[in-house]
């Protein structure tokens, strides 16, 4: 690794560059945060907007149109989040299972008890602003954030989109070819020194009044220099001193080497036996050198470093064939001002624990765009018609009466009675034959506006290609299944870029808390707790062990757990098929275990899912659970493809199947065939109408 002087002179000169490379994208984030927060007026630059009606200044309406669609995409994009799945990659598929379901729980465990979800949804929200959203997720000691745990804690966090930078020429999606990357944090100076454990204020550089709150002083200095702070430059707030500290992470090239074990070339069972005490004490040596790699003394292939090559070569000459490689090292620091607080190796060699999510990318301005770049043109324009309409209506005559002042005696009493309409109002004599009282014309109606504005108002939906009936705003409150569907796919399309960088972000920071659970695993071996649920509902509390991590995992991207409304939807579906089922035969094992499967949708008690289950199925007729999982993952596949043929098939064969394996009462193996025999005759045009119906409803889910 560098040296701290070095990486503090390689972080100076990077911070300079990406700043003034980066500053409009910066200014483009301000604008879109304006126009989400529904203040344009800066954006427009001036306080008052210049109405065309004779020269005269008229306040600008500020109508929000945007945060509208900005929280309606928000919240589709979180009801259909994808997330990412361990499998154990195991020969036994017993212990496959196992170390995967407890890889899986694990991770959701962290990420819960960190309100993971909750800062994604953040995340998601800064990249339909601003362009992008970036989020870090780190297992902390103390280095600038809080614990609780001497043992470290996994915590995400949601970054400041104008406190995060990166390599300016990074164009890949999420940012992943992104050289180095880091964030602006402000602490009190108090703070900052007891975190960073020190005592001298000069280690720090001050946030002064040239600083910009929330953004960097160098969008508009376009420099970093810290000689100014060595020549005394004044804090901006003697009473709450504030410091600038950036968390900073980068990856170095270098190279790693990797052989054959030396031992299997070696004949001499006294030279295997010095080799071996030889690869050993290595190992003994590696575990104590904070290196990348695990040297395994019986491992059939060895990989190690330089140092590792020099010994290797030095004790095993000829039989030793050594290959060179490149890898990329992922290093973190903490640096404020010239001042390096720490800098070791990343807890993940995986990616960046700073991880954004992007949205388009405007070559012509080299910037990130989210959705609201392209509202702000409608917005302005909706909100100048309004103001010209409201303008020209307050400009112009508003009807009343002219009078003379001897037409009345008292002026203030004609203007009280005149207002009500069944009033008798008494005017002085003469006044209305000499038209001292005469009606003023009618009041002006304005058209045209009501066009621009309509088509202006259009104009949102067709910018994103989002309907504006997405909002719920739509008439037709009670809409049908097709159209629900045909909704949705229309959002899905019009958000591709989004979902894809979802379904990116979900593979990256899937591998990089495989890491860091690993860590997290090793510091509390055997003292952590977490809890694991059952298929059933149950619960269990189960003990933190690092071996449970130790195999390899590969990774896949699945459906997120289903929304409120679709769990309700889904339980539906599957109790209306149970309730058809047992009506035939009331000890019909297929219609219980589907029964139990539509309890586990219902918002209830976890104790009570487990009761009821019970009383559906008693101990001794207890179904095989992952029978039970199998089933369930069969049917919601074949919901979602809304495919009636393969829903006939899952429940003919859960009767069958569960008869053959010996799981129920022998005497029920009979009725599974007969009872999906009546259900095709007896129930086929109820059942298939309400399949057809559900399925549109739950098919919105296939290819987020």
């Amino acid at each position: 690794m560098k040296s701290k002087v070095k990486i503090a002179a390689e972080f100076k000169k990077r911070l300079g560059i990406s700043g003034r490379k980066l500053s409009k994208q910066y200014q483009n984030t301000k604008d879109c945060q304006a126009f989400e927060a529904g203040d344009i007026m800066d954006y427009v630059q001036r306080v008052q907007y210049t109405s065309s009606s004779g020269g005269k200044k008229a306040a600008m309406v500020q109508f929000n149109r945007v945060k509208p669609y900005v929280n309606a995409v928000k919240g589709f994009m979180a009801q259909n989040r994808k997330r990412g799945k361990y499998t154990a990659r195991m020969d036994s598929s017993g212990m496959q299972e196992q170390f995967s379901k407890y890889a899986n729980a694990l991770k959701d465990y962290l990420i819960e008890n960190c309100n993971g979800a909750q800062i994604e949804t953040q995340q998601d929200g800064d990249q339909l602003v601003a362009g992008y959203g970036a989020l870090e997720t780190n297992l902390t000691y103390g280095d600038g954030h809080a614990t609780t745990d001497a043992n470290g804690e996994v915590q995400m966090g949601r970054l400041d989109p104008l406190s995060v930078g990166w390599d300016h020429t990074a164009r890949a999606t999420n940012l992943l070819d992104a050289r180095y990357v880091y964030y602006k944090e402000v602490f009190n100076l108090d703070v900052a020194k007891s975190l960073f454990n020190t005592n001298d204020d000069d280690d720090f550089d001050p946030v002064n009044g040239d600083d910009e709150e929330g953004s960097y002083h160098y969008i508009d200095e376009g420099n970093y220099d810290k000689e100014r702070i060595s020549e005394g430059v004044e804090w901006s707030n003697e009473d709450e001193k504030e410091v600038k500290v950036y968390f900073y992470q980068w990856y170095q090239v270098e190279p790693f080497y990797r052989c054959n074990n030396p031992i299997e070339a070696l004949t001499n069972p006294e030279s295997k036996a010095r080799g071996m005490m030889t690869l050993e004490r290595i190992a003994n040596e590696e575990e104590t050198d904070d290196d990348l790699f695990a040297f395994d003394p019986t491992a059939e292939v060895l990989s190690f470093d330089k140092e590792v090559k020099k010994e290797l070569e030095e004790a095993f000459g000829e039989y030793v064939e050594i290959f060179e490689y490149n890898r990329k090292v992922f290093y973190t620091a903490v640096i404020s001002g010239d001042h390096v607080f720490t800098a070791t190796r990343s807890v993940s060699q995986q990616a960046f624990t700073i991880q954004f999510k992007t949205g388009d990318f405007d070559a012509k301005n080299q910037i990130w765009t989210g959705m609201v770049n392209s509202m702000k043109d409608p917005s302005i324009y909706y909100n100048k018609s309004l103001t010209e309409l409201m303008f020209t209506i307050g400009a112009n005559s508003k009807g009343g009466v002219l009078v003379e002042d001897d037409a009345v005696d008292d002026i203030q009493e004609f203007e009280s009675q005149y207002a009500k309409t069944d009033a008798v109002v008494v005017v002085n004599s003469g006044a209305l034959g000499g038209g001292k009282i005469k009606p003023k014309k009618e009041p002006f109606s304005p058209t045209g506006y009501e066009s621009v504005i309509s088509l202006v108002d259009a104009s949102f939906a067709e910018v994103n290609g989002i309907d504006k009936s997405f909002l719920g705003s739509s008439e037709n409150k009670m809409q049908t299944a097709a159209l629900m569907r045909q909704q949705v796919k229309q959002v899905t399309s019009a958000l591709a870029c989004y979902f894809d960088s979802g379904i990116l972000f979900q593979k990256t920071h899937t591998r990089i808390m495989l890491d860091l659970m690993r860590v997290y695993a090793e510091n509390n071996d055997g003292k952590a707790m977490f809890e694991i649920l059952g298929e059933d509902g149950s619960s269990e509390q189960v003990k933190v062990f690092a071996d449970k991590l130790s195999v390899e995992y590969g990774i896949s991207i699945v459906e997120a757990p289903q929304t409120q409304e679709e769990k309700l939807e889904f339980a539906e579906i599957l109790s209306n098929m149970a309730t058809t089922m047992l009506s035939v035969n009331p000890q019909d094992p297929a219609g219980k275990v589907i029964y139990a499967i539509a309890i586990k949708y219902l918002p209830i008690d976890k104790a009570d899912i487990q009761q009821i289950t019970k009383i559906l199925m008693p101990d001794d007729k207890q179904v095989d659970p992952a029978y039970v999982k199998q089933l369930e993952d069969q049917l919601k596949k074949a919901m979602n493809e809304k495919n009636q043929a393969d829903i006939k098939k899952v429940l003919s064969a859960s009767a069958l199947d569960m008869a053959n394996i010996g799981k129920i009462e022998q005497g029920n193996k009979k009725t599974g065939a007969e009872t999906v025999k009546t259900i095709e005759e007896s129930h086929k045009v109820s059942v298939e109408t309400n399949l057809a119906q559900k399925a549109d409803l739950t098919e919105v889910k296939v290819n987020l």
